[in-house]
């Protein structure tokens, strides 16, 4: 027997509107008798550009502060308050289904308290994201209250003071970054200044962990009486304050754990724990999450992210790789699942002295030299 909608077992005040939820095919297809509604989620399907609307053609009824601001601050990596995942090409979120969706003129989709955001296409494929509140995952394990965040700011602040750190962030770029240009120095500055508040707990810490033996070379902390504070406390700080932000996942925790990799060994005369393995296969994992796994520069972002992105892709893979060698394990870094696009010198930021015409040839020599040892573990493991 067919289907009854009028039946006593799915009772319906009225029969529902088998269309009603579809939106007008293109062409000869559309289907004229059925109402439309044009504040549906999706849009009007373009047969040449699918899912891609002119922004004059589309309305918002939002904040006109809010939208000079995400017009001035396209970044996928600005907000504190909130985090942004790849929606991934065979998870639940299908991309050819999600570019059908009614974008706004920042290419924003809101519904279900979740943000979608369509950033542009890798390989022909849709690439979108999925931004939602960092408050959605309060309850999740291992989570730390306000109180225990603002508790580790504190201490961090107690160690290094602000002007002391916007020092120690200098000689990072000045020493750290030509060689392993994993942070942005756009990021990094205010009102033409190092800020240590544009920077996570987790990577602030590492990054003065990591300057600390520099200090001799700043001409202010190498003459005054100064006790710079103990390394194995920041980066104490920076192993409790780093898993807070799995669930929460942003580019800071990424450059946070390349640093922890590349911390140097506490003890010379023991080998390595597994530890370092645990960090990069996380760091990996959180990379892919990001979709730093794809090559944003044809995407909607701005220009010192689309360079970011690149680097730190090459970074995980070059880490990852020396880390799998080093100390005889499989790597868990697959060249097939990353688009990794060969660096350009425009991929690197300009930096002081002379160390501008030196700093693409090392790290771009590293990994070309990585390829090498890539080759080599496939071949052994």
């Amino acid at each position: 027997m067919g289907y009854n909608s009028n039946s006593e077992m799915l009772h319906w005040d009225q029969p529902p509107n088998q269309h009603a939820f579809y939106p007008p095919l293109p062409g000869d297809m559309s289907f004229n008798d059925v109402p439309y509604d044009p504040t549906m989620m999706f849009e009007h399907f373009d047969t040449t550009n699918p899912g891609l609307v002119h922004p004059a053609s589309i309305s918002r009824s939002t904040s006109t502060e809010e939208t000079n601001a995400r017009l001035h601050d396209p970044s996928l990596d600005n907000s504190t308050s909130s985090n942004a995942q790849i929606a991934g090409f065979s998870g639940e979120r299908e991309p050819y289904f999600l570019r059908q969706y009614k974008y706004d003129q920042n290419n924003d989709c809101s519904f279900l308290g979740l943000r979608l955001r369509r950033v542009g296409e890798s390989n022909g494929i849709p690439v979108h994201f999925v931004i939602q509140q960092n408050k959605l995952a309060t309850k999740a394990h291992p989570a730390e209250t306000q109180e225990v965040l603002d508790a580790w700011r504190g201490d961090m602040r107690e160690m290094v003071s602000d002007d002391v750190g916007r020092r120690l962030i200098k000689l990072f770029f000045q020493y750290i970054q030509p060689y392993f240009p994993v942070l942005s120095r756009e990021r990094s500055m205010k009102d033409g200044d190092y800020d240590p508040c544009q920077f996570s707990t987790c990577l602030l810490a590492t990054v003065y962990a990591h300057a600390l033996p520099f200090c001799v070379f700043d001409e202010q902390l190498c003459v005054e009486v100064y006790t710079p504070p103990s390394a194995e406390a920041l980066y104490d700080l920076a192993w409790k304050a780093a898993p807070t932000g799995f669930h929460t996942p942003s580019l800071s925790i990424v450059q946070a754990l390349l640093l922890m990799v590349l911390r140097r060994p506490t003890n010379k005369y023991v080998a390595d724990t597994p530890t370092k393995n645990v960090l990069i296969s996380a760091c990996l994992s959180i990379a892919q999450a990001l979709g730093l796994n794809l090559d944003p520069t044809t995407w909607s972002l701005p220009s010192w992210e689309q360079r970011l992105r690149k680097r730190l892709a090459w970074t995980v893979y070059t880490q990852e790789k020396w880390v799998s060698l080093t100390i005889g394990r499989s790597s868990h870094f697959h060249k097939d699942d990353w688009d990794l696009v060969p660096l350009q010198t425009s991929d690197f930021e300009e930096f002081d002295d002379d160390s501008k015409t030196l700093v693409p040839d090392h790290f771009l020599k590293l990994c070309k030299l990585t390829e090498i040892v890539d080759d080599i573990l496939r071949e052994m493991l």
